[in-house]
């Protein structure tokens, strides 16, 4: 499950424009990257917004595609195990996270489509320049 869940994420190649093999990685620049609207990105960002639920993305972020077993992440940030669950499943609900049971372990894991989505919000329209009042206006 795990290699088929990041299969088109990491360490995939493919052949680009001029024939040449192309590496893809996390930081890469021929990733796709999630199109959110504004309800979804402020839900996403709502969750982050929480100290303790942004330590454990960039725990995991930082522990990169083989994830964490929650025990692990427990240890990491030192808080009780039921305060942990419910973080965990704040991020679940809205897909930040995900999990992966191999046996008695419970493996958790970034999604890098949805947090790259969020930074590409963030500056998608970086530099266009400010609209006018009128055009801001919504006539219809």
């Amino acid at each position: 499950m795990l290699k088929s869940r990041y299969n088109d994420y990491f360490g995939k190649n493919y052949f680009d424009i001029s024939r040449n093999m192309v590496d893809m990685n996390p930081l890469g620049c021929y990733l796709l990257i999630m199109k959110l609207d504004s309800d979804t990105a402020a839900t996403l960002f709502g969750q982050l917004g929480n100290s303790t639920r942004l330590n454990i993305v960039r725990l995991l972020v930082r522990a990169g595609q083989e994830g964490l077993p929650v025990g692990e992440i427990q240890s990491h940030l030192v808080i009780p195990g039921s305060t942990l669950s419910h973080h965990l499943t704040h991020l679940r609900s809205v897909g930040l996270i995900w999990q992966e049971r191999e046996g008695t372990i419970l493996r958790c894991y970034v999604d890098y489509k949805k947090l790259e989505g969020l930074a590409a919000y963030l500056m998608e329209e970086c530099c266009t320049g400010i609209p006018t009042l009128e055009a801001s206006i919504d006539l219809g």
